[in-house]
């Protein structure tokens, strides 16, 4: 009987102390969470308008994507700049 509630206690403590553990994490505001994305997809954008440039020399139709794709990506990231701050 009283190894059963040492057991316990001992499971009921250790449990309290990893909750405590964490109690001082802080979730990160929504504009926050927002700029990560615009980050992303900024990063992503530049990517492509890099790769666009490749593709110019053999369809010259990609001449649109190219500016298309660097303009909004440095948009996108300076948004993300923006939110951030």
């Amino acid at each position: 009987m009283v190894a059963g509630r040492l057991v316990a206690e001992s499971t009921h403590t250790g449990l309290a102390e990893h909750v405590s553990e964490f109690t001082h994490l802080k979730l990160m505001s929504l504009t926050q969470y927002a700029a990560i994305w615009l980050y992303f997809f900024g990063i992503l954008s530049l990517i492509y308008g890099i790769y666009a440039i490749k593709r110019m020399r053999t369809q010259p139709i990609e001449k649109d994507m190219v500016i298309a794709g660097i303009v909004w990506g440095i948009i996108m990231i300076a948004a993300g700049w923006y939110y951030w701050g």
